[in-house]
């Protein structure tokens, strides 16, 4: 059975933003792990720099 055109448009309509909204979905995804990595590596660095200083001023 065939469809009517009109019915294709709304399907294809969807289909479009489905696709959008999940490429966008994906982009905000990827957004929050490099967010959320540099976060922590800063983190990490900061507590290093933390000992360092503390080990320097036993020093002296």
């Amino acid at each position: 059975m065939r469809r009517k055109s009109s019915q294709n448009v709304v399907e294809n309509r969807l289909l479009n933003t489905f696709l959008t909204l999940e490429a966008l979905a994906q982009s905000k995804r990827r957004q929050l792990a490099e967010y959320r990595y540099r976060n922590a590596r800063q983190g990490i660095e900061r507590h290093w720099e933390r000992r360092r200083l503390a080990q320097d001023s036993d020093l002296y």
